[in-house]
């Protein structure tokens, strides 16, 4: 569940009681939109970053996978995992990105980098930096905001702003399979790695099993309420990252994150803008991504609560 420890309980987002701060790297996003640090870290596999940033509106960036070492972190897939930076700024997110990017020998991903001297990402950070850039705006995307009239508004203000800072919009375009909330995406699991690696492992846990039966024992887990799904669903998966069934579902993916890539390359883009709801394959594709604030609700929206009561979009929540 996002925002929750056994530690310390429930965090909430900052712009409404009970709001749903929105995953994994939650804590990290309240931090920084409550001024607590400059910069924070976040993990992402699928939207770890992007979507609390998205809730607690703040810059998030998901770095490509590999540009940064995941090295000491808790994987759910090293082909999908990566860290990147949480913050109030842009610039301050591109200068973190300039600290921790590169190779280390810890993580292998890394060694696919393909140069050895880092560009200058804070350099890019300028008003004049969407001169003359080609922006993808997908229909899906359109179609995915409007589902939402305050969505849709906002969104359509900001391509006409960016517009207005010389870039040019290219919109008669659509994913050639992506779909956005069409149930295409499956889960991929890989946790072997972690376990041997550990340098501590004062428990020994090694392997999922063992870890959900160490969280079924500690009572502050909560395991009776909360349970252990992503565990739970990782112990069950078929076969080994290395089985022929995980690998079939691996080049699935892996389609649907070239989707990206391909629009891109058929449009003659350097970007892809849409809205978190858009739910975008990057993940399936190791791709970058970075989520920037986009607004507010009005101070008449209708409270809506997720299914643990959890407010997800009320008056002034991002």
């Amino acid at each position: 569940m996002g925002g929750w420890s056994a530690l310390f309980g429930q965090a909430f987002g900052p712009f409404y009681a009970s709001q749903d701060p929105q995953g994994s790297s939650s804590g990290s996003a309240i931090a920084a939109s409550l001024g607590f640090a400059s910069i924070c870290l976040g993990g992402e596999t699928c939207g770890s970053i992007l979507y609390p940033a998205q809730r607690n509106s703040v810059v998030g960036l998901k770095p490509t996978v590999g540009l940064t070492s995941r090295a000491g972190t808790i994987p759910l897939n090293p082909e999908q995992d990566s860290i990147g930076p949480l913050s109030l700024w842009v610039k301050d997110v591109a200068i973190v990105l300039a600290a921790i990017a590169g190779k280390d020998e810890n993580d292998k991903a890394t060694a696919d980098i393909p140069f050895d001297t880092l560009p200058d990402y804070p350099s890019a950070c300028t008003t004049s930096g969407l001169n003359g850039m080609r922006i993808a705006v997908p229909r899906s995307v359109y179609k995915a905001a409007d589902s939402d009239p305050e969505v849709s508004l906002a969104f359509r203000n900001a391509v006409k702003k960016i517009q207005s800072l010389g870039a040019t919009v290219i919109d008669d375009i659509d994913f050639e399979t992506w779909r956005p909330s069409a149930g295409l995406r499956d889960d991929l699991y890989a946790y072997e790695s972690f376990f041997r690696n550990l340098a501590v492992n004062p428990h020994d846990i090694q392997n999922i099993s063992d870890l959900i039966e160490f969280t079924k024992a500690i009572e502050q887990e909560r395991y009776n309420t909360l349970g252990a799904k992503w565990f739970e669903n990782a112990r069950d998966a078929p076969g080994t990252s290395k089985s022929e069934r995980f690998l079939e579902v691996k080049r699935k993916m892996e389609q649907y994150g070239e989707d990206v890539v391909k629009l891109l390359d058929q449009s003659q883009c350097d970007v892809l803008l849409a809205t978190s709801s858009t739910d975008l394959p990057l993940d399936l594709g190791g791709l970058p991504g970075i989520s920037v604030p986009l607004g507010f609700y009005s101070n008449n929206r209708t409270v809506v609560r997720n299914a643990k009561g959890h407010v997800i979009k009320a008056p002034n929540i991002p």
